[in-house]
């Protein structure tokens, strides 16, 4: 170490003046200015980081708060037909009366569901199935398959089982189409808590879409949303639309 110093000082007598000043400068101004700015570099990246960390958080708690309002409403829709005593009835219903009343109970139920289809933008159509599989429904658009020929009726049932009175998330896929949302819902017995019947909204995939409208497309690149069981609900793709998958 000694020999290392004396050399140094040795090399440091020999040098020229201008080459001392060329080390002072160095030494005094260039190699602080680099670590300055080394450490400039570094407690720049950590902010830039943490804003954008930031904001992708406050995307996704907007995100998060609109499908909690739209489960919300369906929830509230549910509850409205639930407790529709004229729903309750048809779902109740034995199916031995006459066939004026069973036309007349129809076309009561299908009014109720028009109106309840027609006053939100989410629904596609809404089906009643009673215990004994008879089917009251309504589709905002004509020109779609009637949701009583594609809905799932066993699978869906099992799930709204699962959800123990409460609203149920399902999603069905199959081959060579598309997939459809559903929210569903058992029908219960008021004094014996018998299943009678069950609830099925078919959700437009385009309204779950209409979520990310308003948000910048340089935001979503890199978006999913994942179930409980951590599977892909929706996923932003480029130049290919939003809506990937859905899961319930």
């Amino acid at each position: 170490m000694e020999s290392i110093i004396n050399k140094f000082v040795l090399f440091y007598k020999n040098t020229s003046i201008k080459n001392k000043l060329l080390l002072l400068f160095y030494i005094q101004i260039v190699i602080p200015l680099f670590f300055i700015g080394i450490t400039s570099y570094q407690k720049s990246a950590e902010i830039i980081e943490q804003k954008s960390i930031n904001y992708s958080l406050d995307i996704l708690k907007m995100i998060e708060l609109r499908f909690k309002d739209l489960s919300t409403g369906m929830q509230g829709l549910t509850l409205e037909l639930l407790y529709d005593n004229r729903v309750y009835d048809a779902l109740s219903s034995k199916g031995y009366e006459d066939n004026i009343t069973i036309y007349n109970r129809a076309n009561e139920i299908r009014s109720i569901l028009r109106q309840a289809t027609l006053s939100r933008n989410e629904i596609q159509s809404i089906c009643l199935v009673t215990k004994n599989r008879r089917f009251y429904s309504f589709d905002s658009d004509n020109g779609k398959v009637r949701i009583e020929f594609i809905l799932p009726y066993d699978s869906i049932v099992e799930a709204a089982r699962k959800g123990r009175g409460r609203p149920v998330w399902f999603l069905e896929k199959q081959e060579g189409r598309e997939s459809e949302i559903y929210v569903t819902r058992m029908v219960y017995d008021r004094d014996s808590y018998n299943e009678i019947g069950l609830i099925a909204i078919n959700i437009k995939k385009e309204y779950l879409e209409s979520v990310y409208t308003d948000l910048s497309r340089e935001s979503l690149n890199n978006i999913s949303i994942l179930s409980e069981n951590n599977e892909e609900i929706i996923k932003q793709q480029e130049n290919s639309g939003i809506l990937k998958n859905f899961y319930r």
